[in-house]
């Protein structure tokens, strides 16, 4: 199967509220933070956040001042018993308040370990009480947050690197 995108035009207040959810501290130019459904903007599906898991927000400055920011939802798939990533990005420019931005949700994605098996505590815990957000899974980020250079080799920098060279 092939990667299928869904585009969605975003407002300037729309794409800023994706950047602060980085919260790049001052001068940074990359990093990445973990968050939950709830802190993800109102736009974002609601049928999409109640499946979900967590979020790994991943932003890189680019050579022209642009942001490139990825927010890899990580969302249950009852039917698989799987964690599935489903990565929504856009590029944003700071400085440029007029400027419209765009961002896709990239469907059924093809980078390496974008599914994972839902590990059968999780699998009950869902099933039974909805409670499955407190169980680690083997793909969590090391920290909270954090330099890209944490998540070099995992499922999410792959989500980040394939989202940023389709919208490069």
């Amino acid at each position: 199967m092939t990667d299928q995108k869904n585009y969605m035009e975003l407002s300037w207040p729309q794409a800023t509220e994706i950047f602060s959810l980085c919260e790049l501290g001052p001068g940074s130019k990359e990093g990445y933070r973990v968050i939950s459904a709830d802190q993800l903007p109102t736009w974002f599906p609601p049928t999409l956040l109640s499946k979900t898991h967590d979020v790994i927000v991943l932003a890189s400055n680019t050579s022209s001042g642009d942001f490139a920011i990825v927010a890899n939802v990580r969302r249950y798939d009852l039917k698989q018993f799987a964690i599935d990533e489903q990565p929504f990005g856009i590029m944003y420019n700071p400085a440029s308040p007029s400027a419209q931005s765009s961002g896709f949700w990239m469907q059924h994605a093809t980078h390496t370990d974008r599914t994972t098996p839902m590990p059968q505590a999780v699998q009950e815990a869902l099933l039974s009480s909805g409670l499955a957000r407190a169980f680690p899974l083997s793909t969590d980020p090391p920290n909270a947050s954090g330099p890209l250079s944490d998540l070099h080799g995992t499922s999410h920098y792959r989500a980040f690197e394939a989202m940023v060279m389709r919208l490069a």
